[in-house]
């Protein structure tokens, strides 16, 4: 037993191991094992607050920031304005953190390698609709700045996921420069299909970093979750 060697276990991201009603197998349970061993058991307390600090600076440096942003068309101003922000902001990370874990449920419950991938489930979250909505009752620039603080807080809500961060803020800058003001129903449409056409770009720029092999189902998948997000 002292000269056998270590066994190692290379798992892919996201990779479903085990399904449910699936019997275990020796060969499931050493992975399972594995995964458990490479967990990081750090105090949930200690990211907890790291993740409050950084809300408490944007949020300091966002309301420094609306404090004199303060123009002519826009009808809200000082803490209204600072609440609106604040009330969008919240809404959507609690929307993105619902779309996450029904994501990961509905990834462990197919069985179908092509619509298990919950990278698929996870795009198909509106993350443009917080930057949309105060591009409409605000303006761009307060949209934008907005979107890169929102973005960064995807990264800590998806444990430094910097594909989700960046097709976060790809849809997000999207959405702020789609439209200028909502007066017909007809600029909404045209808003979301230019925020697809740039979910659909990023979602692509990903599937060519992560050098996998290229599938058309996959990649049709891909789309058609891009596209339920800016709809």
């Amino acid at each position: 037993l002292m000269n056998t060697e270590p066994v190692f276990y290379q798992i892919k991201k996201n990779k479903v191991i085990v399904r449910d009603g699936e019997e275990i197998t020796p060969g499931i349970l050493a992975q399972l094992q594995a995964i458990e061993r490479t967990e990081q058991a750090g105090p949930p307390i200690r990211y907890s607050i790291g993740v409050l600090l950084l809300l408490a600076i944007f949020l300091i440096s966002f309301q420094k920031y609306l404090s004199v942003h303060q123009y002519s068309d826009i009808k809200l101003r000082d803490k209204s304005l600072f609440l609106l922000c604040g009330i969008v902001l919240v809404g959507n990370l609690a929307l993105v953190k619902l779309g996450l874990l029904m994501a990961a449920s509905l990834s462990s419950a197919i069985s179908s390698p092509t619509f298990s991938i919950v990278f698929a489930y996870q795009i198909a979250i509106p993350f443009a609709a917080g930057a949309l909505l105060l591009t409409i009752l605000t303006d761009r620039d307060i949209s934008t700045i907005y979107t890169f603080g929102f973005s960064l807080l995807v990264g800590f809500l998806t444990r430094g996921d910097f594909y989700l961060l960046f097709y976060s803020l790809a849809s997000g800058i999207a959405a702020a420069f789609s439209i200028k003001r909502y007066y017909q129903r007809s600029a909404l449409l045209r808003s979301g299909l230019k925020i697809f056409l740039a979910n659909l770009l990023t979602v692509f720029t990903i599937y060519l970093l992560r050098e996998s092999g290229f599938n058309w189902n996959e990649m049709a998948f891909l789309a058609a979750s891009s596209f339920a997000s800016a709809a």
